[in-house]
């Protein structure tokens, strides 16, 4: 005979799946009713369009466990630096496709007059900083700012992917620092995408007026100017900043939570899903990582129901041993 917390967590699987009884959802119904912990578990799993087939025993017990608050941690450390809290963070937990994740992680550095936001994965983060500047943060993204914007100019650090609704202050331009590039904004909204991983970094306008440095330019003397429904390409190789016409509203469908590809290799879809997705995918085939995919996946679905979509046109298979899911060429 199964024990209570596996009876409940098949008919969870079985409710999400649209295969319970009347019995069985009054079942759960009374499970949820019992705790706030189980009401918000539930609805998260209800939100990532969770069903019976993609709710292997892994995630339920990691989910069962992590939910009561008592793991800290994530495995995504070993990736990432580590990053620690500052007392007075506000911090969000959530799960995401099961696993358990933080808001914001916030750093003080410089003695204390220097923050660092860090964005963890699966996750997307809104920041306000001290002249009023919105900036949103994508998954796996970190930015750096000072406590108080002092000096000339109002300087932050971006790793990763964020948009900016900057606040005008003409005598003090604001200027994102980011890689090999700087991009100095006169009043503007603007997206920038700059992981490690990519070999581009990608500054595409919405509204305003940019310039887009080289880093070494410390006096802001040879602008690449941008205007809106344009996007700039550095190339990291090469050095080379090339423009081209955009629809710049498909640059900022992340912050919807749907994500855009338009003829880039697996290998950098993939290393974009484990950002959003929040878990660790290995490929075993190269002829696969080197194949070329466009189309639009939605963040709001399940990773398992992303890879169903792309496997539809592209021949092979995955599979999930523990918390990792493995792709292979049929």
């Amino acid at each position: 005979m199964q024990d209570k917390d596996t009876t409940i967590w098949n008919l969870i699987a079985k409710l999400l799946d649209d295969s319970a009884s009347e019995q069985e959802k009054e079942i759960v119904n009374s499970w949820i009713e019992e705790s706030e912990a189980n009401r918000k578990t539930f609805e998260t799993l209800k939100s990532v369009g969770m069903t019976k087939k993609e709710f292997p025993e892994v995630l339920r017990d990691r989910v069962s466990s992590r939910v009561q608050g008592a793991i800290i941690t994530s495995r995504y450390n070993r990736k990432l630096r580590v990053w620690k809290f500052a007392a007075a963070a506000s911090i969000l937990l959530f799960i995401a496709s099961g696993i358990f994740l933080f808001m914001n992680k916030v750093v003080r550095l410089d003695s204390g007059n220097r923050v660092e936001v860090f964005c963890s994965f699966g996750n997307k983060s809104k920041i306000v900083l001290p002249d009023g500047t919105l900036a949103f943060l994508n998954s796996g993204s970190s930015l750096s700012y000072p406590d108080e914007f002092k000096g000339k100019y109002r300087q932050v650090r971006l790793e990763g992917e964020g948009y900016f609704e900057v606040a005008h202050d003409s005598d003090h331009p604001f200027i994102v620092q980011s890689g090999a590039i700087n991009i100095r904004v006169f009043g503007t909204r603007f997206n920038v995408r700059n992981y490690p991983d990519n070999n581009e970094i990608k500054t595409t306008l919405l509204e305003g007026s940019i310039g887009i440095y080289h880093a070494n330019d410390k006096n802001y003397r040879d602008p690449f100017y941008l205007r809106p429904d344009q996007q700039a390409k550095y190339d990291k190789t090469s050095g080379k900043l090339v423009k081209l016409p955009i629809d710049s509203d498909l640059a900022t469908i992340w912050m919807d939570g749907k994500y855009l590809f338009e003829k880039e290799q697996f290998r950098s879809i993939i290393k974009q899903l484990e950002r959003n997705f929040n878990i660790e995918i290995v490929v075993l085939s190269d002829e696969l990582n080197d194949k070329v995919f466009s189309g639009l996946i939605d963040k709001n679905k399940s990773i398992f129901q992303a890879l169903d979509i792309m496997k539809r046109y592209n021949q092979f298979d995955y599979r999930l041993e523990n918390d990792t899911i493995v792709i292979q060429s049929k």
